[in-house]
């Protein structure tokens, strides 16, 4: 397979959170185990399964930043983080937390990736490692992030939920099911369940400050056949000097992660454009 020929998977050995390394086989110039940046990479789901998004993202990513990156310059790892499912909000963030500190034993700089759910937690991750709530992370660590079809809105209340249930392949049954799972032992504790989604919700939440972003530092990809499309434009009004959208147009690659799983002109496009925004990322943050 692609993965076997191109990708070395290794499991990442004393991370507290289950999870794998991910990198390019070794050829001329490349510097993986050297890089003071690590990519790590929450793979989505709906809160209640596991993607196998980060074996595409690494392919499609990693041979194309290479490339974009200045001669000689380390390329990142990928750590793709297993956390427990059904995940539920409070237990989901720890995890995230723990696999970052633990990236940052191993590297100096982080860049937080995921899809869909893992998407969420990228881009959640990002804005409080930034407005100092993590204890583990300092507000400096993420230089960037990119989400791929980002859930934003655990409420459904964005047009595009109902405007594209017939174009897309995600069920509501399916995604309220993890939506509801994720904010399930806020309401055992006594949280009333629709507040609780909205306050989870980047999207829709209100009283949050997004301008803690660096600029330009949060890349989102989403298609306009997706369920989740208008999450990210929502988003990027909240934090507009800290967000980039890429909208896919391109038949079923404008549907829920369509560039994560397939090849085409556009979907090449669209890498070539995150690979170049993460070596931006990179430039702008590396420690040298």
């Amino acid at each position: 397979s692609a993965a076997r020929k191109w990708l070395v998977q290794e499991n990442a050995e004393g991370c507290p959170v289950p999870s794998e390394w991910l990198s390019l086989k070794e050829v001329e110039g490349n510097g993986n185990s050297k890089s003071d940046v690590i990519i790590v990479w929450f793979p989505g789901g709906g809160f209640v399964t596991r993607s196998p998004s980060p074996v595409p993202f690494s392919l499609a990513c990693l041979p194309r930043l290479q490339a974009a990156l200045p001669k000689n310059t380390p390329l990142p790892k990928v750590l793709a983080v297993n956390y427990a499912l059904p995940a539920t909000a409070d237990e989901a963030m720890t995890a995230c937390e723990e696999a970052m500190a633990w990236a940052l034993q191993h590297g100096k700089k982080l860049i937080l990736g995921g899809d869909s759910a893992g998407g969420y937690l990228a881009v959640v991750m990002s804005r409080r490692a930034a407005a100092g709530e993590l204890s583990k992370v300092p507000t400096d660590a993420v230089i960037g992030t990119v989400g791929v079809c980002a859930w934003l809105d655990l409420t459904f209340s964005l047009p595009a939920f109902r405007e594209n249930a017939y174009n897309d392949m995600l069920s509501r049954r399916w995604i309220r099911s993890g939506a509801e799972a994720f904010v399930s032992k806020r309401v055992a504790a006594g949280a009333d369940k629709a507040t609780a989604l909205r306050e989870l919700s980047p999207a829709v939440a209100t009283g949050v400050d997004w301008s803690v972003l660096p600029k330009g530092s949060m890349m989102l990809i989403h298609g306009d056949r997706d369920r989740f499309r208008d999450d990210t434009f929502e988003l990027a009004k909240k934090a507009p000097d800290g967000v980039k959208n890429v909208l896919v147009k391109d038949g079923v690659l404008g549907t829920h992660c369509g560039c994560l799983n397939s090849s085409s002109p556009t979907c090449d496009a669209i890498w070539e454009d995150v690979a170049r925004f993460l070596a931006a990322r990179i430039a702008w943050g590396h420690p040298c």
